[in-house]
């Protein structure tokens, strides 16, 4: 699997296809399902919406279980520590981070 996405906004029709393979080849290799990307709409305009790996990475910082971190080559996701907080999707200026993970499952929930 490839690591990385190439998305052109160029070629965007807005069919979300690319959101349901990024969300399937997640679920094949026993990932978290959610897709990495996601197509945002703008009157007529579509375009894939991607992390743009900020040098300062606001997601990283507020991240409490270091879950996102500066790589060799790119900002990295360790999904088997994300505990689903959902802080990074929140401090990302861009929206190009969306929430990943389950509900954080040690945090009681008001049900």
């Amino acid at each position: 699997m490839n690591r990385f996405v190439i998305a052109e906004p160029q070629h965007c029709i807005g069919c979300n296809t690319c959101m349901a393979a990024c969300t399937e080849v997640h679920k094949a290799e026993g990932l978290q399902s959610h897709p990495r990307l996601m197509v945002t709409r703008v009157g007529e305009q579509t375009a894939p919406m991607l992390c743009r790996q900020c040098e300062d990475a606001p997601c990283a910082r507020v991240c409490p279980v270091n879950a996102i971190t500066h790589g060799e080559h790119a900002i990295e996701l360790n999904e088997t520590l994300c505990i689903g907080c959902k802080l990074c999707g929140l401090a990302c200026p861009f929206g190009g981070n969306h929430a990943c993970g389950q509900r954080a499952s040690q945090y009681p929930v008001d049900v």
